[in-house]
This record gives C-alpha cells, sequence and structure tokens, in this order.
C-alpha cells in the first residue's frame, strides 16, 4: 500500500472513531453534567445545549459523514489490494476482512466505549465538530432524511393496500 494511501486511510478511520465516540457521548451525557459546565463555561455549555436540543439533528449528520470515512477507507484499502493481486476476489476477501477487523476495533468497540464512559470529557469537542458539520452537511442529511421518509411512505400505502391488508380489514370491520 503506497504511504499516502495509508495516511488517509488511517486518517478517515480515526475521525470515524472520534465520531463513533461522539455518537455515545452525545446519547449518555447527563444533564447535570451539563448544568455543571454551565458554570464553568458559558460558551462550552451554548454548544453542548444547542446538541442536545435537537440531538437526532446532530447524530444524523455524524452517522452520514462517520458512513462517509469508513466507507472511502474501504474503497482505497480494495483499490490498493486490487492492483496487488492477480484474483479480484482475493483482493476484495482480504479487504473486508481488513476493514471489517480495523472497523470493530478502531470505529467500534474503542471508540464507543470511550464516549460513553469518559462522555464528560469528548462532549464538549464531539459537539464542536457536530456543529460545524450540520451546518456544512445538514441540507444533504435532511433531503436524504426526507427521501427516505417518502420512500418509506410510498411503502406503507401500498402495504395499507395490499391485497392481504384489505381483506384483514375487511374482516375486523
Amino acid at each position: 500500500m503506497n504511504p499516502l494511501s495509508l495516511i488517509v486511510v488511517v486518517v478517515l478511520l480515526l475521525f470515524a472513531g472520534f465520531l463513533a465516540g461522539s455518537e455515545s457521548a452525545i446519547n449518555s451525557i447527563s444533564r447535570i453534567y451539563v448544568e455543571e459546565l454551565q458554570q464553568k463555561s458559558s460558551r462550552r455549555a451554548a454548544w453542548v445545549s444547542r446538541v442536545l436540543s435537537e440531538p437526532a439533528r446532530y447524530l444524523n449528520v455524524i452517522l452520514f459523514v462517520r458512513k462517509a470515512c469508513e466507507l472511502t477507507a474501504t474503497v482505497i484499502v480494495a483499490e490498493e489490494l486490487r492492483t496487488r493481486f492477480e484474483s479480484s476476489l482475493q483482493a476484495l476477501a482480504l479487504a473486508i476482512a481488513i476493514m471489517l477487523l480495523l472497523s470493530y476495533v478502531v470505529v467500534g468497540v474503542g471508540p464507543r466505549t470511550l464516549g460513553k464512559q469518559q462522555a464528560g470529557r469528548w462532549i464538549v469537542p464531539a459537539c464542536f465538530v457536530a456543529r460545524i458539520m450540520s451546518t456544512v452537511l445538514g441540507p444533504i442529511t435532511s433531503l436524504l432524511i426526507a427521501i427516505g421518509n417518502a420512500i418509506r411512505s410510498e411503502e406503507h400505502m401500498s402495504e395499507l393496500q395490499s391485497p392481504c391488508n384489505l381483506v384483514c380489514r375487511l374482516l375486523l370491520e
């Protein structure tokens, strides 16, 4: 693997890990800690309070960027391995194995545990980054959520109109 690709993969996975820990910190921070933070630093408390007032908005952006980092790192590793192996199948299998292991440790277990156990230390940088990402990417994630909701709404409507559901509703009436 060339050094630049390796550096990019490491940075992407570390940032994805930070974002995974941020999700845990946002979901597990106590209101008491936020009140204590308000007494110490009004600016930091304002960042945290703003994120905690609309957690879904910020968590959606964090999820979007985390998945983008993980997928980009996976594609880079797969492409690097594809150029080194004669068999694309071997390269793909190795890329999957490597990235599954790295993602599980570097993005999954470690950061999530730390984010939950050390939520007080993690929450301020998490909220700062979440607010920046939400400002830049918020409209994109909002659009994607709206599309997903519209698709789900159409699926729900077609489920309600399926012959089986119509018969069941008639029987219940």
